[in-house]
């Protein structure tokens, strides 16, 4: 039943992840012709807050980390995304996570929330984003913070 249940949710967190990346194709195909009107953008962004919120709770390894991943993904491709329930869940995450991992990609993303116009600084996130190697924006973030351009603050 454990397993049933696990499975479910990992279906579900991906599709919140295809409808937001869906909505973000279809807005990237049409960013020339039409832009979202602030009452579609604020429904895209509390789609967007759900998913991260029902995945950044799940007992799953794999679900958190994808979430941590589309955290970074939709604050990349929309720069507008807040929401104080995701930075004090990822913030939670960062500090009681039961990895090491977790918490170290928890860590890296709550600096990029908190300081992403430090991170513009070393080149452009989009283009290191990658639904197959997930790690690899996740690397970028670690170089930036290491590199000392950006410090976390509380």
């Amino acid at each position: 039943m454990k397993f049933l249940t696990h499975t479910i949710i990992t279906i579900t967190i991906a599709l919140f992840g295809f409808t937001a990346a869906s909505a973000n194709t279809m807005q990237s195909a049409d960013a020339d012709s039409v832009a979202l009107t602030e009452k579609e953008q604020q429904e895209l962004f509390e789609r967007l807050e759900q998913g991260l919120i029902y995945g950044l709770s799940s007992d799953v390894y794999g679900v958190v980390d994808s979430a941590l991943f589309n955290a970074v993904h939709y604050k990349t491709e929309y720069p507008d995304f807040t929401s104080e329930r995701v930075k004090e869940m990822i913030n939670d995450l960062a500090l009681n996570a039961k990895t090491h991992t977790l918490r170290f990609k928890a860590y890296l993303t709550l600096a990029y929330y908190k300081n992403q116009s430090e991170f513009s600084k070393s080149g452009d996130l989009a283009e290191v984003i990658d639904n197959q190697d997930q790690n690899r924006v996740f690397y970028h973030l670690q170089n930036t913070v290491s590199s000392d351009e950006t410090t976390v603050s509380n």
